[in-house]
């Protein structure tokens, strides 16, 4: 059987292809010379974005806008559990939200908002210390959703009007990706995969 061939264009020539979703690898446009400071508490050690020092909220920002709708994927051990690790991501409506995990000594996952009302509590930690664990939140106009491991987290109908980043989590420009902690810890995936609309890295990835 011969295939059909490909349906034609306004102009008589071939349809044009269909791309499939873009995924950024945030990790590759870390460039250590412009991105980290002597003395400052982030690093690569074995290509994971790691936390050598904690307390204040450590913020590491990339160089890249999401679109519209996008999913995020970040792998992270700790190698304490206290506070929270997690994602600070554009709010369309202005500033900024984040994702918090492993907060209340691994035993909570938050979106950030007022007075704490998205935040879900377990009766024991699903954060273990030095586990790697895969987390994948899904961005979408009405809604966030998140998983840990494949296992649902957050499943929140929102249009992000409440969402607002606390005090400990501003950061200077919120239209970008940025990863925070509280302690010593490593990020060893950060991607974004763009679902509707395009991203825009605000430089090129580092060659390796």
């Amino acid at each position: 059987d011969r295939a059909d061939p490909p349906d034609p264009g306004p102009h008589g020539g071939a349809g044009p292809s269909r791309r499939g979703p873009k995924t950024i690898d945030l990790l590759a446009t870390v460039d250590p010379e412009k991105d980290f400071r002597t003395g400052g508490k982030w690093t690569m050690v074995n290509g994971a974005l790691t936390c050598t020092r904690g307390s204040l909220v450590p913020k590491f920002t990339f160089p890249y806008q999401p679109p519209e709708e996008y999913d995020v994927t970040f792998t992270f051990a700790q190698a304490k559990l206290r506070n929270s690790i997690g994602v600070i991501l554009p709010n369309p409506n202005g500033g900024g939200f984040a994702m918090h995990i492993s907060g209340d000594g691994g035993r909570s996952v938050s979106i950030s908002a007022e007075n704490a009302k998205y935040k879900r509590k377990f009766p024991r930690p699903v954060i273990q210390v030095g586990v790697k664990y895969r987390v994948v939140l899904k961005v979408r106009k009405q809604s966030l959703q998140a998983t840990i491991n494949g296992t649902p987290v957050v499943n929140l109908p929102t249009d992000y009007t409440d969402l607002k980043l606390g005090t400990w989590h501003r950061v200077n420009d919120p239209s970008k990706v940025v990863v925070f902690c509280d302690d010593p810890m490593s990020f060893y995936e950060v991607k974004v995969t763009e679902v509707t609309g395009e991203g825009a890295l605000t430089r090129f990835p580092v060659e390796k």
